[in-house]
């Protein structure tokens, strides 16, 4: 199983729903892009808190590494968005499924936004704490 499932789920669903909601046809893929992104950000923020403190690791300035990071992860994303894993694929790959699929992948991507922002803020406290 591809590990990355999760990011290509949340990847489809943001861009879909901005394309068909919003009505922005030709900005759907790097919103989603983005958005991914920002949530891989979170992840990574997060692991470094538990681990150390990003201040004690280093003499940069943590904003200036975190925003190197996301820079580098929105590249990333971008060349799996449109060279490996295209929207139009995705959205053949979901044709088909069923409501009660497509309810379950709802609460799976709900669940990973909560868990995310809910880690992030703890491991902000956390590593206030240490």
């Amino acid at each position: 199983m591809n590990p990355l499932i999760i990011f290509d789920h949340i990847f489809f669903r943001i861009a879909y729903i901005y394309s068909n909601i919003f009505g922005y046809e030709q900005q759907k893929e790097y919103i989603g892009t983005l958005i991914v992104s920002l949530l891989q950000l979170m992840n990574v923020i997060t692991a470094i808190n538990f681990i150390k403190p990003l201040d004690e690791l280093t003499k940069f300035d943590p904003v200036f590494i975190y925003a190197a990071i996301c820079l580098v992860l929105i590249v990333l994303n971008l060349i799996r968005y449109y060279k490996f894993v295209s929207y139009f694929e995705l959205a053949n790959k979901r044709a088909n499924e069923s409501r009660t699929t497509r309810s379950i992948r709802m609460v799976y991507i709900t669940s990973y936004f909560i868990l995310t922002v809910f880690l992030l803020i703890y491991s902000s406290s956390y590593a206030k704490m240490t």
